[in-house]
């Protein structure tokens, strides 16, 4: 009963090593569809919420939608430069020594990553499509009360929607057999960038050398939020358009390598 489809374009710039500058740019357009992302009716993964299950096995179509990965636009950049200052550079190359260890040889270094938001959905509360899992609630009013923006809330946290109020009045329940469409809203963007700094200090005859780097990951210490989460297990469902926490967000998201929950870290080496 399950499908699923993804397509997919590609274009890279890149720009290979000359005058100390090289640099890699790569833009992704894609768009994942199916009618489940999970291991389909797997002992275990269906519990309560059904993850794991057909929204409506007797009209699999009907679950038909996003994917719960799916992401649409992602750009990723990586750069290298080495400064034009100091001995064997384009200027200052015959300077002293000691002005050389101060200001010549320095590299610079990025890594940037940026992406639109992951695809997401509402519950209901409400069991009759599977009569396992919640079935999605029927947007019935204008999209611009259900587009993505974040409002910092009054007694703290970060809520998805500029008006929760009219988030959740945009929705209704499953009426009979007619469900809403699943994964139909989109999460906060995405963007992360790191930074690096690196000298080599010539000790001897530069056959025996000191290497410093400084790398600052999540440079800017900017706040990447995760989505509204699903919890039917003590009723803090921030998915369901029916709770007073509809669409809470209570997480940032940890990028790759970043284990200080998404914050800046900034780690220094000598070598």
């Amino acid at each position: 009963k399950g499908f699923s489809s993804y397509n997919a374009m590609l274009v890279s710039l890149q720009k290979n090593l000359s005058h100390g500058l090289q640099f890699d740019v790569n833009y992704t357009w894609a768009h994942s569809i199916d009618n489940v992302s999970f291991f389909a009716n797997s002992s275990g993964d269906t519990g309560i919420g059904g993850v794991g299950l057909i929204c409506d096995a007797i009209r699999p179509r009907e679950c038909r939608a996003n994917s719960d990965f799916d992401i649409n636009n992602y750009v990723t950049a990586d750069v290298t430069y080495e400064l034009p200052f100091g001995r064997h550079r384009a200027f200052l190359s015959a300077i002293p020594w000691w002005a050389n260890e101060a200001i010549g040889g320095w590299d610079l270094s990025g890594i940037t990553d940026w992406h639109t938001g992951q695809a997401w959905g509402t519950n209901s509360d409400a069991f009759d499509a599977s009569y396992s899992n919640d079935a999605p609630g029927i947007l019935v009013g204008p999209k611009s009360a259900v587009a993505t923006h974040l409002q910092k809330l009054a007694g703290g946290g970060v809520n998805i929607f500029g008006n929760q109020a009219a988030a959740r009045a945009a929705y209704v329940g499953p009426i009979g057999f007619q469900i809403g469409s699943r994964n139909g809203l989109r999460g906060p963007r995405y963007f992360n960038e790191d930074l690096g700094l690196a000298k080599t200090f010539p000790l001897s005859s530069e056959l025996v050398n000191l290497k410093f780097r400084a790398d600052a990951f999540n440079a800017f210490n900017h706040p990447n939020f995760g989505l509204p989460q699903s919890n039917s297990y003590n009723g803090y469902d921030q998915q369901d358009f029916t709770s007073t926490t509809f669409g809470t967000i209570s997480n940032t998201v940890t990028p790759p390598g970043n284990l200080n929950n998404g914050a800046r870290v900034v780690q220094l080496s000598l070598r």
